[in-house]
């Protein structure tokens, strides 16, 4: 076979090789908790809304203790905002080892998706630093082509008024205060 293709049992090996137990076993648990706390929910008018609320609607990502759960129309989220709160004790309730301290909802087919802080917050530094070493060799080469930093020309000489304006401004002022104490 060409090094461009791979067989049915190498894709295979390759997508569950990366998969880790303890992981698909979290998944598991959460998935079962998120139904069975969905379906504790009775509303006043509609005695199913939580088995509906949980046919409509699945956990789509955990991180960093915000679980990204997807609904497929808007009245749905607007629905599980309005039991968050008890979505949330609920299932801190039935698996207080998985840590779970928010929900964020998005519509189906949506993209949006829960960053990494950590892998941000790294990716950010990095380019910060790459930004800052550009600009230290440009400023190296506007010193080697003569346009040096001038230090004087950023700070303000403190110099004399003109007499000349200083008199137009006293006579301001005088028209001022008389005006104001003619009125």
């Amino acid at each position: 076979m060409s090094e461009d293709f791979f067989s049915a049992a190498e894709l295979v090996n390759l997508t569950f090789n990366n998969l880790k137990p303890d992981f698909m076993k979290n998944a598991s648990d959460i998935y079962d908790v998120w139904r069975k706390v969905l379906y504790r929910i009775r509303g006043k008018v509609n005695p199913n809304e939580g088995e509906n609320l949980a046919s409509h609607s699945r956990v789509v990502d955990l991180k960093n203790g915000v679980l990204l759960v997807e609904a497929d129309h808007p009245g749905w989220i607007e629905l599980l905002q309005l039991h968050k709160v008890f979505i949330l004790k609920g299932m801190k309730m039935e698996k207080p080892e998985i840590e779970i301290n928010s929900m964020v909802f998005r519509l189906k087919g949506k993209k949006a998706e829960i960053h990494d802080f950590e892998r941000n917050e790294k990716d950010f530094q990095e380019a910060q630093e790459k930004a800052l070493k550009k600009l230290n060799l440009q400023e190296e080469k506007l010193k080697e082509m003569g346009f040096a930093e001038n230090k004087a020309a950023n700070t303000r000489k403190s110099e004399e008024m003109p007499q000349e304006l200083k008199n137009l401004f006293d006579k301001l002022k005088s028209d001022m205060l008389t005006n104001a104490k003619n009125k």
